[in-house]
């Protein structure tokens, strides 16, 4: 789930999780869901990023309307199941990943999970704005964070002669505050392929009649003290919300799964921190602040969004210890975009089995492939860079959603509200229950070029495709019960298939089986209405 990447909340009394402000999605379409399983860069910068970004930031007050659902109240759709663990482990499966979790450790912490799953050489990269199955809640408030294994170096230090890693290192974990899940992918020699997990925790506060709250959640609490665990492969969650295949395996089943990043050239916008350019080429790691330019500078733009970034998290976060088990200042001296970069052109690159569709297009190039968005460009122009072309493809169903064009997605009224209630709390000078969610600081248009809600003037026809082919279409194992529904092919719903459809985009706020999955997208009511219209329902 490598920039695409994943993982969830889940706890279980009567097979209901009391995940509280989790906000988790839904199961399949069709029919119910089967068994399943001090320096510069800290506050205080004048520069916010809302100016001189090249994306058209829309300003302070771009908000979501007020009818627009509150952040994480979804109930669960895949409940919380210790025997899963012990059945994932009895599939022998050869990975890195498979070998850290089934080897009995007991995990109780981002930390301690960081540290047994043993990376030789990790990599830290953050992302201020992801499409994967935690992209919802994902800003620079509140970032995802990936730890992967360094997949170059010096030759004769764990790497061959060209100063790459091998396949059998591959191994990587994503994890962004606000659910409880980690995703994790590792190489199988077994199989010659990768696996794709969904590490699920708990934490005390699922076992009470509250359930667990916001500040459980998004503070550093999430990071530690869990109460069990469990972990779930990709097989286990086909047909569910929480599919892993949808991103990583877009063609089809039968055909290679690959780690994907949407953003993989200078200047990774949405990645940071990243460090400015060396003198004589090469991106370096390390030092107190970025330094950034314009990105009206072709040549060297590449750390202006990482300056942007990297200051609203310390804003935020500057007084944690850690931010997903790893300490702030390891976090620091990363190189960010260039290692997840490196990180997932190591495989791609490397296997002959990948199919046109799924190689990476020659850098500056960012038409046409679901793998590469040109955001050197992105930041110069917006939406009139390629990434209005791709998103184009996007609202037709030919392809996954994409980031947004800005650098920051955030709303500068509701950033400010985000960061001041989370210090308040962490610093016991307000109530844990007035914590706003760092959700509710992502910019309602920044929403829409995410496609988490459709365009204002799309017609029901572009509503449909738009939100609902990236997981019902052509593309689909066909004994799926989603697969039922190609919103691709929308001329060939019937009469049943309509008034499922209907059925599922009214069901009530929070209802697991309320379509599309709170993690993938909200219609609003004008929307549900023009859908409803269009059904004849």
């Amino acid at each position: 789930m490598v920039a695409g990447l994943w993982v969830t909340t889940l706890g279980c009394d009567d097979g209901q999780r009391r995940a509280g402000a989790a906000g988790l999605g839904e199961g399949p379409m069709v029919d119910e869901p089967e068994d399943a399983g001090e320096n510069e860069d800290e506050p205080g910068a004048d520069d916010t990023g809302t100016d001189d970004t090249g994306s058209d930031d829309d300003g302070g007050d771009d908000l979501p309307p007020d009818d627009f659902p509150e952040p994480g109240q979804q109930e669960p759709e895949v409940p919380f199941d210790l025997d899963k663990k012990t059945e994932v482990c009895a599939r022998g499966n050869g990975d890195r990943v498979a070998q850290a979790l089934c080897s009995g450790a007991n995990f109780t912490s981002m930390s301690a999970l960081v540290e047994g799953l043993g990376f030789h050489q990790p990599f830290f990269s953050m992302t201020a704005n992801s499409s994967s199955l935690v992209g919802r809640d994902v800003s620079a408030l509140n970032p995802r964070l990936i730890v992967g294994e360094t997949m170059q170096g010096a030759v004769g230090d764990g790497f061959d002669q060209h100063g790459q890693g091998t396949p059998e290192q591959m191994m990587a974990m994503g994890f962004v505050r606000g659910e409880q899940l980690v995703e994790l992918v590792g190489y199988d020699p077994n199989t010659d392929a990768l696996n794709f997990y969904l590490l699920m925790f708990e934490q005390a506060c699922n076992d009470t009649d509250e359930g667990c709250q916001t500040s459980d959640l998004v503070s550093p609490a999430i990071e530690s003290n869990w109460s069990r665990w469990t972990v779930y492969q990709d097989t286990d969650l086909v047909n569910t919300s929480l599919d892993c295949n949808v991103c990583h395996q877009p063609l089809g089943p039968n055909t290679p799964k690959v780690p994907r990043l949407q953003e993989i050239s200078n200047s990774w916008t949405h990645w940071f921190p990243v460090r400015p350019a060396q003198q004589g080429g090469g991106w370096s790691s390390g030092g107190t602040g970025t330094t950034g330019l314009p990105p009206t500078d072709p040549g060297n733009h590449g750390t202006r969004s990482s300056e942007v970034l990297w200051t609203q998290f310390m804003a935020m976060h500057g007084d944690d210890p850690t931010y997903g088990g790893v300490p702030l200042t390891q976090i620091q001296e990363s190189a960010a975009g260039p290692d997840i970069e490196t990180f997932v052109r190591a495989w791609v690159g490397s296997r002959e089995d990948i199919p046109d569709a799924l190689r990476l297009p020659a850098f500056g190039s960012g038409a046409g492939n679901d793998f590469f968005l040109d955001s050197a460009s992105m930041e110069r122009e917006g939406a009139a860079s390629s990434w209005g072309t791709e998103q184009a493809r996007v609202i037709a169903g030919e392809r996954l959603p994409l980031p947004s064009h800005r650098i920051d997605i955030t709303s500068d009224l509701a950033r400010e509200e985000v960061i001041e209630t989370y210090k308040a709390v962490q610093s016991g000078a307000m109530p844990a229950k007035d914590m706003v969610h760092p959700s509710a600081a992502i910019a309602y248009t920044a929403m829409s070029e995410m496609s988490l809600v459709p365009e204002q003037d799309a017609t029901a026809e572009q509503i449909l495709t738009h939100m609902c082919a990236r997981c019902h279409n052509g593309t689909l194992d066909p004994s799926l019960s989603r697969a039922r529904f190609d919103a691709t092919a929308l001329g060939e719903l019937d009469d049943l298939q309509k008034a499922v459809i209907a059925d599922r985009i009214q069901r009530h706020d929070g209802d697991k089986f309320q379509m599309p999955p709170r993690r993938s997208g909200t219609l609003p009511q004008w929307a549900v209405t023009r859908v409803l219209d269009y059904l004849g329902q």
